[in-house]
């Protein structure tokens, strides 16, 4: 199906009269559980411990799991391809983000939360 492709919390919006709005929509085609996975990984605050980051994401995972009955696991998956997705733009732009390590560090961890071994 069309999918925003952009879902996460700056394009998440409050209008007094047309209550929640979702703003600058990609349009791309997949699976909807896609859109949780922007969602995962923003706003955690890059000061933090990983293990704390880590922490924070597992309980994204679990909501989202229990309030949308799609299984952890998949939520996780759908963090991870957005995650490698998100690292590769780097490649188009020709640089690496200044975040790219810690970009990295979180792919590890979602890698760990699912139990398999991504060598990068």
């Amino acid at each position: 199906m069309v999918l925003h492709g952009d879902l996460h919390h700056e394009n998440m919006l409050f209008d007094a009269q047309a209550g929640w709005i979702v703003i600058d929509p990609k349009g791309v085609i997949g699976k909807p559980c896609l859109e949780m996975g922007r969602y995962l990984l923003n706003y955690l605050p890059p000061s933090m411990p990983m293990e704390h980051r880590e922490e924070m994401v597992r309980d994204r995972v679990a909501t989202f799991s229990d309030k949308l009955s799609y299984s952890p696991e998949l939520v996780a998956d759908c963090g991870l391809v957005d995650a490698v997705l998100g690292n590769c733009w780097c490649f188009e732009e020709d640089e690496l983000s200044p975040d790219w390590e810690q970009n990295i560090a979180q792919i590890r961890m979602l890698d760990r939360m699912l139990g398999t071994e991504i060598n990068i």
